[in-house]
């Protein structure tokens, strides 16, 4: 399973650009062999929420075809698959 977030720092504005960052947890199927993996990006400067989010989904998909390929899991599928969940209040802007 992984987690992504991506997120925007504007300091003394109401906008939402900004600073921004992304990170992404990877929580392994085979806890006995790798452990939870982190990982953070910066994303830029005047960069949107939604262009920080959209970087953590990548980073996300970029370390679960790593993982994918590093456990090479016997009699495994190797499917990967992606849920997303949007917050209603960011189901306006979409």
């Amino acid at each position: 399973m992984v987690s992504t977030d991506g997120s925007v720092y504007s300091p003394g504005s109401a906008g939402s650009v900004g600073c921004g960052a992304c990170a992404a947890v990877l929580f392994p199927k085979m806890q006995e062999n790798f452990g939870p993996q982190i990982e953070a990006h910066a994303v830029g400067t005047h960069v949107s929420s939604e262009q920080c989010e959209i970087e953590g989904i990548l980073l996300g998909i970029v370390m679960a075809i790593k993982y994918t390929k590093e456990a090479n899991i016997k009699g495994d599928t190797d499917g990967i698959y992606i849920f997303f969940v949007i917050a209603r209040e960011q189901l306006t802007y979409l």
